[in-house]
């Protein structure tokens, strides 16, 4: 007879790769309050993404809960995210990847804001701009 295995069986290590697949808000409602452990789990992961598609997503409630401990933020087809307020909430932020970015969001990435920041993916970029051009607009605005 063949032994079945339940999730509540998976070792943490699997669990933590498969919340890597997951943008915070779908990791939450898929996996919060099923036991104990997974909670723990979830509460205690330290490479949450969150993926951004309207301003109001930064003042949803799970959103607020968990950026402190998210390294990754994904900013898809978002006109504007520069708020003094909102934007201090992403100072710990590492990596940022922006969709389409807008020259307010160039302008907003400025080592005041993304103290932290380490990586920086740009998809779709309508503006070309020049190596210097970019690291000038970036680092010494």
């Amino acid at each position: 007879m063949k032994d079945k295995l339940i999730l509540e069986q998976l070792p943490n290590e699997i669990f933590q790769d498969l919340f890597e697949y997951f943008d915070i808000c779908e990791l939450y409602k898929t996996f919060s309050q099923l036991n104990f452990r997974i909670e723990s789990l979830l509460t205690n992961f330290k490479y949450l993404q969150i993926i951004f598609y309207t301003p109001e997503d930064i003042d949803y409630r799970v959103n607020r809960y968990f950026l402190p401990k998210t390294k990754t933020l994904i900013i898809n087809h978002i006109k504007s995210f520069y708020d003094p307020i909102k934007i201090s909430l992403l100072s710990h932020i590492r990596c940022l990847i922006l969709c389409q970015p807008t020259r307010e969001q160039w302008n907003s990435i400025q080592p005041l804001y993304f103290p932290y920041l380490e990586r920086l993916y740009l998809i779709n970029s309508r503006f070309v701009y020049r190596t210097e051009q970019l690291c000038y607009l970036i680092f010494f605005k």
